[in-house]
């Protein structure tokens, strides 16, 4: 564990950093999808500028929907207290059994927090995408909760060839988690509008909109640097080593996924809980065979 100042100084930075770049990571995502889609697309700070112009707006909130405003507010809070708690945890090495199942606490209580902004919404719409998404959240959620708790198992095997295979194979299940946790295509069926609009966000409007939005690009970013954190940052030996880990690991991850997305459709959901059950069952299966051998 590192507790020296340059460690506290790495952590505000990448702290920061958490804060700052997730929009303008998502106006990257946007240039990659109009490239795709043989169109020129929105400056890279675009997302930035819709989330200040909705900040400048009026907060307005249908009547029985003052609950769903009130969890994005908690939802803020948890990004941004996540973000900052990641950031400090691996700048300081803090990348144990105990950080990491914190870590996961916080990251499954921010799901469960955006699960019921649509639940709370007096919106019929907005509830019938809740509840896909709860579905859905119900596989990936294990998914993800099982290929971290495989990874840490794996460390104890390291250097051995095992531990890296086994590694090797928690992460490749952790990265098929995190994509499906970040809420993009094929995997955002709760934003799916065979009803006109089906969104969980559709009565938000404002700052709340302007809060939802940029609590769920923190998200993103957490859910990209996830595996950095677990399977990278403990065979790194310095502070500067895990952050810029984290940075250029998450940036670089956060790409994969928006080249990924923008090349697929959106699946359907009874499509979407099996391929996920059958990615996550054979991975354990995997990587239960490499234990075994």
């Amino acid at each position: 564990m590192d507790s020296t100042p340059v460690s506290a100084s790495l952590a505000a930075a990448l702290a920061a950093a958490s804060f700052l770049l997730p929009p303008l990571l998502d106006g990257v995502e946007r240039k990659i999808r109009a490239a795709i889609h043989s169109r020129i697309g929105p400056p890279l700070t675009q997302t930035w500028f819709d989330i200040l112009k909705l900040w400048s707006k009026e907060a307005k909130l249908p009547r029985g929907a003052e609950l769903a405003g009130l969890t994005v507010l908690i939802g803020l809070s948890i990004a941004l207290a996540l973000a900052a708690t990641l950031s400090t945890f691996a700048a300081f090495g803090l990348v144990g059994v105990g950080p990491v199942v914190a870590v996961m606490v916080m990251v499954f209580a921010l799901h469960s927090i955006s699960m019921a902004t649509g639940c709370a919404s007096s919106n019929p719409f907005a509830t019938i995408g809740s509840f896909r998404r709860v579905f859905l959240n119900v596989v990936n959620e294990v998914g993800l909760a099982l290929s971290v708790a495989l990874a840490l198992v794996s460390r104890w095997f390291i250097p051995s060839w095992k531990g890296w295979a086994l590694l090797g194979i928690s992460t490749g299940m952790m990265l098929v988690a995190c994509f499906c946790a970040s809420g993009r295509l094929p995997y955002d069926i709760h934003e799916a509008e065979p009803e006109l609009a089906s969104g969980t966000v559709i009565e938000l409007s404002g700052p709340l909109l302007a809060a939802e939005l940029y609590s769920h690009l923190i998200e993103r970013w957490v859910l990209a640097a996830l595996p950095f954190y677990v399977s990278l940052a403990p065979f790194l030996p310095s502070a500067w080593a895990r952050c810029l880990a984290l940075v250029l690991g998450s940036s670089g991850l956060w790409t994969l996924f928006a080249v990924t997305s923008a090349t697929l459709g959106r699946s359907r959901a009874d499509l979407a809980l099996r391929s996920l059950g059958a990615i996550y069952t054979a991975s354990t299966i995997a990587w239960v065979g490499v234990w075994l051998a």
